[in-house]
């Protein structure tokens, strides 16, 4: 039987919930603490990304509190991306969306990401300008100036450094 749940995603535990590839196929087992399914025989899981919907039959036991419940699906269906992750226990009910996405990649191992989806984005970095002629020769410089005064004591060279760096701006200026 279905226990009567508030709208909204379904809790997922993060522990004893995994997706792994097996052989050709993507295994996900869901445990969903709050709810109970384990009467139930025609289980649907919904993965939806941006390349389509996939849509598998679950197999559902009891777990402790709750149901765990394990699907297949054809790894081929489930091309690189973030797909996210919904149940419906009965053919005539809703999907209902669970607190999870999966990940797929063709290079990495696929996983299961537990909690929210994330509300936004972090804006990738801005591209660093490339370093003068100038700024690279006053870095080999410094360089080899470091490697030439590191037999002194630190505050012999540090005086000579910093002469170093007077005479070079006034050279460069």
């Amino acid at each position: 039987m279905t226990a009567p749940h508030p709208e909204g995603p379904l809790a997922v535990e993060t522990i004893s919930s995994y997706a792994r590839r097996v052989e050709d196929q993507v295994r996900v087992v869901l445990h969903l603490p709050g709810l109970d399914y384990s009467g139930q025989d025609e289980i649907a899981v919904r993965f939806k990304g941006r390349h389509g919907t996939v849509v598998g039959e679950a197999r559902a036991t009891i777990a402790g509190p709750g149901t765990l419940l394990v699907t297949e699906v054809p790894a081929r269906s489930l091309p690189p991306g973030i797909w996210r992750v919904a149940v419906r226990p009965t053919p005539e009910a809703r999907f209902r969306r669970a607190d999870a996405r999966l990940m797929t990649s063709s290079s990495q191992p696929i996983a299961l990401l537990g909690g929210p989806a994330p509300r936004g984005f972090i804006a990738p970095p801005q591209p660093v300008a490339p370093l003068s002629r100038r700024q690279r020769l006053a870095g080999h410089a410094g360089t080899l100036v470091d490697r030439g005064l590191a037999p002194m004591s630190r505050e012999r060279a540090d005086r000579y450094r910093a002469a170093v760096r007077r005479a070079a701006r006034r050279l460069l200026g």
